[in-house]
């Protein structure tokens, strides 16, 4: 006679698909990680695209935006209190304006040279060598100058100087 094959009971018959469903809930995290490990590691591979069509249009303009306008201020010759006075400081500085505000800002600054240049003495005479040395004390002299000269030049109104420059900075 033959054999006639049982059929598999409601347990086994339970047991066995959930054994696949968590294989492949398994099988479907290690591909979602993988891609995502790959989708890191290539991604900044192509992040630079695009990025270098500012730059050539920049230099190819001479690095000079157009919206600015560069106004010369004397240059100023002082000596560094070091407890001697023997070293001095010779700083050239230029004012950054916006184009539309130049004229009006070059107006005002001839009326006030006498007081901003007695200023700019005053104040690089009363700082010492360590705080004029290095890139440090170089930014807080262009800020504090800034900051002063739109504060004695246009009151509390609009601050029209954007930036200094100290195209010359020298010590001896």
């Amino acid at each position: 006679m033959a054999k006639i094959a049982a059929a598999p009971t409601a347990a086994a018959a339970a047991v066995e698909p959930a054994h696949k469903a968590g294989k492949s809930k398994w099988v479907v995290a290690g591909v979602v990680g993988v891609l995502a490990l790959a989708g890191g590691a290539v991604t900044p591979m192509f992040a630079h695209f695009g990025s270098e069509a500012a730059p050539v249009e920049q230099e190819a303009s001479g690095m000079h935006d157009p919206k600015h306008a560069l106004i010369s201020f004397d240059s100023v010759v002082v000596n560094v209190n070091d407890g001697r006075y023997t070293r001095y400081l010779r700083v050239k500085i230029a004012l950054v304006v916006d184009a539309r505000d130049e004229k009006g800002v070059k107006e005002a600054l001839e009326k006030e040279k006498p007081f901003l240049q007695t200023w700019v003495l005053g104040y690089l005479q009363d700082r010492t060598m360590e705080q004029l040395h290095g890139s440090a004390g170089m930014n807080r002299v262009r800020r504090e100058i800034r900051d002063e000269f739109n504060h004695r030049i246009f009151g509390d109104g609009p601050e029209k100087i954007k930036d200094i420059l100290l195209p010359e900075y020298n010590f001896q």
